[in-house]
């Protein structure tokens, strides 16, 4: 039992000496009001140039002759009875200070205090109030008083310094004008350092998935830290804290959202630009694939097929033909035909959907193979006198409802009666009155047999291109003879499989 014992005490002795004596000040109230005296723990200047006093709400000093005019507003914010007043003039210079002790140097700490300007029958408003850090850290702090305004009330304030040393110099000073007085209010444990700590909050995830943009989740389920006593957890749109809390983190909508530690008794949190980082938003429909290729035979497909999970638990994939699920679903997805598709979850119990714009596009298109294309020719008139040019067209249908896919050639082959002229810019050729022509969009080139054209931006499912050349009678030909324009698509061009319909053929004459 001895033995015991003696651990207990020797246990006891090492607590006692490792136990950090708290930071503290003196507060500024005295047993008693009076004049030309200081709380204990504070010390004048080395001047009699000093007229200090403790003061009520009622009386500078406690001086029944001396009552402050008008009244202030009150209580004394710390609870105190009375209050420290320093007094300056042209003639009175007035400072006094207090030594803050029990500071563990490096360590940010705030002092709380209330500050207030009164006057008497015989004096008027200060002009300001100070207070200084100093001799263990470094800050200074100052309140202006403009009369009618903010007089007579006191005003609330929080002095932010980091400490050098075990113990500071805190100085309050007045300014006076003409003569004035500024009072002090610091209470019992007004000095101490945030209770927020300086530790980022832990998260166990950085995300939360809502239903829908108007239904909610809870924030601080992904807490993970514990919150230091005296503070409280809040969260924030932004990451540095500015502008008001989020009020309903508990109920969170879709948005980006930063956790804090906060102290609301000094007002401060535990960092300045948060890492605990939270995203809301909606669980968005994934797909494999943007482009549904579908037979020529069918020409429809399974829109579902591209998803690549199921709906969460509650939800429903819809399809629409828009971003914004406006107007009516699409009734069938699984023989959806060619056009463009976007994908929603639809939540019947919350009747809403996850989002109100989608980005799950899904473009159903005709398999490329489908493509085919052939060719025409347009020309007003089939015979020619001497020395006769006419415009002609060739048109390059697709017919098969795809679009086509890679370049697109065909090749016109040269007669020995007729010269074969192009223009290569876009215009009109003057066939059924005007037809306009996209040479521009083509490339032209020629040799002794043929003249060839390559497009290489394609044509759309069921579009055509229209390309514009004239036909020239040579000099010295012959009447009666009659020659073919004869016009072949390659073989493969834009894709297609169809060769049989590649080949347009009109015939001239020479008058």
């Amino acid at each position: 039992m001895k033995a015991i014992l003696k651990t207990i005490i020797i246990i006891c002795i090492i607590i006692s000496s490792c136990t950090v004596k708290a930071q503290s000040i003196k507060p500024t109230d005295g047993a008693n009001t009076c004049k030309y005296c200081l709380p204990q723990g504070w010390v004048r200047p080395n001047t009699s140039n000093f007229d200090p006093g403790i003061s009520d709400m009622i009386h500078w000093g406690g001086d029944p002759f001396e009552p402050w005019t008008p009244a202030p507003q009150g209580p004394i914010p710390s609870g105190l009875n009375n209050f420290l007043s320093v007094y300056h003039s042209p003639i009175v210079n007035e400072t006094c200070h207090t030594t803050m002790t029990g500071l563990t140097p490096g360590v940010t700490y705030y002092l709380r205090y209330n500050v207030m300007t009164t006057k008497t029958a015989t004096t008027n408003y200060a002009i300001r109030g100070a207070v200084l850090v100093s001799n263990g850290g470094d800050a200074y702090q100052k309140t202006e008083f403009t009369p009618n305004v903010n007089t007579d009330k006191w005003i609330e304030n929080i002095l932010v310094f980091k400490a050098t040393s075990p113990t500071a110099r805190l100085t309050v000073a007045a300014d006076g004008g003409s003569g004035g007085y500024v009072n002090f209010d610091i209470g019992f444990n007004a000095l101490r350092s945030c209770y927020s700590g300086t530790e980022q909050v832990k998260l166990s995830a950085n995300s939360l998935t809502s239903k829908c943009l108007n239904t909610f989740v809870n924030l601080n389920s992904l807490v993970t830290s514990q919150t230091p006593s005296g503070a409280s957890l809040v969260w924030f749109t932004n990451a540095e804290h500015t502008g008001s809390p989020y009020g309903l983190p508990n109920a969170a909508a879709a948005g980006t959202y930063y956790a804090f530690y906060y102290d609301a008794i000094m007002e401060c949190y535990n960092t300045s630009s948060s890492n605990a980082k939270v995203v809301v938003s909606p669980k968005l429909v994934e797909v494999n694939a943007t482009t549904l290729f579908v037979s020529c035979i069918s020409k429809s497909g399974d829109l579902n097929s591209v998803l690549t999970s199921a709906p969460p638990n509650g939800a429903v994939v819809r399809w629409f033909d828009n971003s914004s699920h406006s107007g009516n679903l699409v009734s069938d997805p699984t023989k959806a035909g060619p056009g463009d598709y976007y994908a929603f979850y639809y939540y019947s119990v919350n009747n809403c959907y996850n989002t109100d714009n989608s980005i799950a596009k899904v473009t159903v298109s005709l398999d490329p193979s489908c493509a085919d294309l052939t060719p025409t020719i347009d020309i007003d008139n089939l015979g020619f006198n001497e020395n006769v040019e006419r415009d002609f067209v060739v048109n390059i249908y697709e017919v098969g409802g795809a679009s086509t896919i890679g370049n697109i050639t065909f090749r016109l082959s040269k007669l020995k009666a007729f010269d074969i002229l192009y223009p290569t810019t876009s215009g009109t050729s003057n066939v059924f009155g005007e037809t306009l022509n996209e040479n521009s969009k083509w490339t032209f080139s020629e040799n002794a047999n043929f003249v060839t054209a390559v497009l290489s931006s394609g044509i759309a499912g069921s579009g055509k291109s229209t390309v514009g050349f004239s036909l020239k009678r040579k000099a010295g030909q012959a009447k009666g003879l009659v020659q073919n324009i004869t016009t072949t698509i390659v073989s493969g061009s834009g894709g297609e499989t169809n060769a049989t319909n590649n080949q347009s053929i009109t015939n001239v004459a020479t008058n």
